[in-house]
């Protein structure tokens, strides 16, 4: 298991995001495909409710690629290599060990640069 990122440029919207049997039937259908549903459309959405407000204006949802999309990937590897990072990421913005910023309260902290450090 690991971090993964996805951007892409140029999308049109389609709709909001499916949830319950609609979501189920977007499944299907890209099963019938030999997809998953994040071949068909780039699906858009916070992470939590609170970091609703860097997604530069766009409404969560699907979204369809276009003819000028450019897509990008990367895997940041196994959550270990994250969690890595997020200590070197506490120590230097905050100056202080992962572990530390855990006990004194400091954590939303580090998880808020984690999350503008991959542009969340």
């Amino acid at each position: 298991m690991g971090l993964d990122i996805h951007a892409a440029s140029h999308l049109r919207y389609v709709r909001p995001l499916p949830e319950g049997d609609e979501y189920d039937r977007l499944v299907e259908e890209a099963d019938r495909q030999g997809k998953g549903p994040a071949d068909i459309y780039f699906l858009l959405y916070p992470n939590d409710p609170d970091w609703e407000g860097h997604l530069a204006g766009m409404e969560p949802g699907l979204y369809d690629y276009t003819p000028a999309t450019e897509q990008h990937s990367f895997s940041a590897g196994p959550y270990r290599y994250y969690n890595l990072w997020r200590a070197h990421l506490s120590q230097f913005a905050l100056g202080a060990e992962l572990g530390e910023v855990a006990t004194v309260g400091l954590a939303d902290e580090v998880d808020r640069l984690v999350h503008l450090a991959a542009g969340l």
